[in-house]
């Protein structure tokens, strides 16, 4: 017993899961106690995709109470306030494209990514699950278009998860910031100035390859924090 870790879950949203029609299409033809079994595992790994998943055309969220004095608000007013609430926390945390296409239920979150919405999430989880994994964001731009591409490419990570952690191909670690593809070359100047500037005999020792690298992961977050500061 001493290598088994206990974790205590909230079961709120896994039994709001179990009596859903999206646990009957998620799950079909499993028991209760195994969807709210699945749900509460998806819940300790990744709350807010269990808990978009109860944010779909059913509404089921709406039966999850939150607050005693929410008695008081319209079933309208009280999902108005969670959607707004899914939109920020979502676009903060940022949807991994790569999880998703290998495990479904993780894109439930899709759909509050800012410039989507429901229709376009869905086309574009179509696109997903038959690539399997994509290595840029710039091949999610034919899918979604240039406009919503600008609106919505932030907000997207593309990481080495999911079927991509099984590739050799080289993934841009900008690809997992919530910098703009269009500032990549912005971004790369800028750490290439604050890293010659630390270490410019390290850099001329270098290839390029290794100097990107070594840049990048010097500089990361000094680069994210000064493009977040100006907007970029």
């Amino acid at each position: 017993m001493e290598n088994f870790a206990i974790v205590y879950g909230d079961e709120s949203v896994p039994r709001l899961y179990e009596n859903s029609q999206i646990s009957s299409d998620q799950l079909p033809g499993q028991s209760g106690i195994v969807k709210r079994d699945v749900a509460l595992g998806r819940y300790l790994q990744n709350p807010l995709a269990m808990i978009a998943t109860l944010c779909g055309p059913g509404k089921e969220i709406l039966s999850w109470k939150l607050h005693a004095l929410e008695q008081f608000l319209t079933p309208v007013e009280k999902y108005e306030i969670v959607e707004q609430v899914m939109v920020d926390v979502t676009n903060q945390t940022g949807f991994d494209v790569n999880l998703a296409a290998s495990h479904e239920w993780h894109f439930s979150t899709l759909q509050f990514i800012a410039g989507l919405g429901p229709r376009k999430a869905s086309a574009l989880q179509k696109v997903l699950v038959r690539e399997g994994s994509i290595f840029s964001h710039k091949e999610l731009v034919k899918t979604l278009g240039r406009k919503v591409f600008m609106n919505a490419s932030g907000f997207l990570r593309v990481r080495r998860s999911g079927a991509a952690a099984a590739s050799a191909q080289i993934i841009d670690l900008l690809e997992d910031t919530r910098i703009h593809p269009e500032s990549y070359v912005l971004a790369k100047n800028l750490a290439k100035d604050v890293y010659s500037e630390d270490a410019p005999h390290e850099l001329n020792e270098m290839d390029d390859d290794e100097q990107e690298m070594a840049i990048m992961l010097e500089n990361t977050h000094v680069i994210l924090s000064v493009l977040t500061l100006t907007n970029i």
